[in-house]
């Protein structure tokens, strides 16, 4: 109809016709369902060269096999790639679910997507995160490239993100804590503590990002230790900490952490900030609870022990 209404080439109607497509997928809540805007772009891509008459075929211009990098990579190109020339990619968009990410584990090939902008270099000296060896935040962080990319391709995210890293801050909240005087420019850490610098101490200038294939996540826990001397008192406190009358006083007390009690209230000011409870991805609790202690230390004997951004209060 377009093509005979409108005289509309047929270039320009696929083009249309797939950005409303593409829209509708990525306005979806589901991540899932977002990564196949991806997919509606590429078939499209590929309709109107086979339509203008280019067959699309690009070879890689190396004579060695290379680490590639791009913005991003659709799946017709992921799956054009000589795989004899190709040693793994890395690229800034996409997503775990995309189908990038899918075709490059069927076909063998190592691959870091969706890094975004932490590894531009016009980033470096910007970035606080912090201490592997003494934050419980940063072991969350070494487990979930681990798990989001597999082994040896998330202690090299690690690596890769430190050239653009100032500080390595003791504790997880230091990052968040920094950021509205100024001094922290990009924070890495839980979102929750981001929300306190903005409603608590009012620090308008803060952003928060939340990444469109899930965030990572740990459950918050409270324990009566063995051997404890007043355990009775223990019990009381463990039943009152698990009750809705303790958790539900966190937000008015500068946590905004989502409560996994079921009739505890959640906090409203976490959702207007974007958080999502379904928006995680899937942490594997056991594997962090087996490796985490040879994990730190495998990222850090390849950072060379650490240095005095390390050193740090």
């Amino acid at each position: 109809e377009q093509i005979q209404d409108q005289m509309l080439n047929c270039e320009a109607v696929v083009t249309d016709v797939a950005a409303q497509f593409a829209e509708m997928f990525a306005s979806m809540d589901d991540a899932y369902m977002q990564a196949r805007a991806a997919d509606v772009k590429d078939v499209s891509s590929r309709i109107i060269k086979i339509l203008s008459g280019d067959d699309g075929e690009e070879g890689i211009a190396s004579d060695v096999p290379v680490i590639l990098a791009a913005d991003d990579l659709a799946p017709s190109e992921t799956v054009q790639l000589d795989k004899s020339k190709i040693l793994g990619f890395v690229t800034a968009g996409g997503s775990g679910s995309s189908h990038t990410a899918i075709l490059a584990r069927t076909m063998g090939i190592p691959a870091i997507i969706g890094v975004g902008d932490a590894m531009k270099p016009e980033y470096e000296g910007l970035i606080w995160t912090s201490n592997y060896n003494t934050a419980g935040t940063a072991k969350l962080i070494i487990n979930t490239m681990i798990q989001k990319y597999g082994h040896d391709e998330g202690i090299q995210y690690l690596l890769d993100l430190d050239k653009n890293v100032h500080v390595y801050t003791k504790s997880g909240s230091g990052p968040s804590k920094n950021v509205g005087t100024g001094e922290c420019v990009i924070g890495i850490g839980f979102l929750h503590d981001g929300i306190t610098q903005i409603v608590d101490n009012g620090y308008g200038n803060i952003e928060l990002i939340i990444p469109s294939s899930g965030t990572s996540y740990e459950i918050g826990a409270t324990a009566i230790f063995q051997g404890a001397k007043h355990v009775n008192a223990a019990k009381l406190w463990i039943e009152y900490a698990l009750s809705p009358d303790c958790v539900n006083q966190a937000k008015d007390n500068g946590s905004y952490q989502f409560l996994v009690i079921d009739n505890a209230e959640q906090p409203a000011i976490a959702a207007e900030f974007g958080l999502d409870p379904e928006n995680v991805m899937d942490y594997d609790f056991e594997d962090a609870k087996e490796n985490t202690t040879t994990y730190v230390e495998e990222v850090m004997n390849a950072l060379g022990g650490g240095d005095s951004r390390f050193e740090t209060e």
